[in-house]
């Protein structure tokens, strides 16, 4: 028996079987589906004193430089705002938007999140994402260098994929990572450091 359960806006998730996503979610991941953990202000909104302003749904980086600059400071006139975090795609970005971006990390924490679902380029094919894996890697690469915080958005369980592939994947990426810190000159602690704080998180994420 599946349990039951629905949020405060009617909207069930897929693994739940009166879910409008059920009967698809079943047919293409038999092996289970996960909805999406959130977590609370005790008190509720008035007891929250400062906000993000979260740019989470589709491709927030789709827009010419200016435009997304007027949308950007729109969004950090409230003073509770102390932050920015933005959702976009790896093959939505580039030095011009990442410049912007990271003209508001001095006064506000400011995040990218980048979604790629998979680590696997099969997988993407097969989902119909329109970028692989490297072109995620380059965008990331690019993201460090303007010293903007990251976070990517994984799908755990997609068709032909299981625990041992995306973990086997994410140490390779690891070990890539460390390899490249070592021949910058960077000692061992700070390749420790550097590979679990930032790269690995990168990988996945539950």
């Amino acid at each position: 028996a599946i349990p039951y359960y629905q949020n405060k806006y009617g909207h069930s998730i897929s693994a739940i079987d009166d879910s409008l996503y059920y009967e698809t979610a079943s047919k293409y991941l038999p092996n289970g589906t996960c909805g999406v953990v959130s977590f609370g202000v005790k008190g509720g909104r008035k007891a929250a004193e400062k906000f993000m302003s979260y740019f989470q749904a589709y491709t927030n980086t789709y827009k010419p430089v200016k435009e997304l600059e007027k949308i950007y400071n729109s969004a950090t006139k409230n003073e509770k705002i102390i932050g920015l975090s933005i959702g976009t795609r790896p093959d939505c970005i580039d030095d011009d938007k990442l410049k912007l971006i990271a003209s508001y990390k001095d006064d506000y924490y400011t995040w990218i999140e980048y979604g790629l679902q998979s680590c696997h380029d099969k997988t993407l094919k097969l989902i119909n994402r329109g970028h692989d894996f490297d072109c995620f890697k380059r965008a990331v690469e690019k993201t460090k260098k303007y010293g903007i915080n990251i976070c990517t958005h994984v799908i755990l369980g997609l068709p032909d994929e299981n625990k041992e592939a995306v973990y086997t994947r994410m140490i390779t990426e690891r070990n890539n990572i460390a390899a490249a810190y070592k021949a910058q000159g960077e000692s061992e602690a700070q390749i420790i450091k550097n590979t679990t704080d930032k790269e690995v998180s990168v990988m996945i994420s539950q």
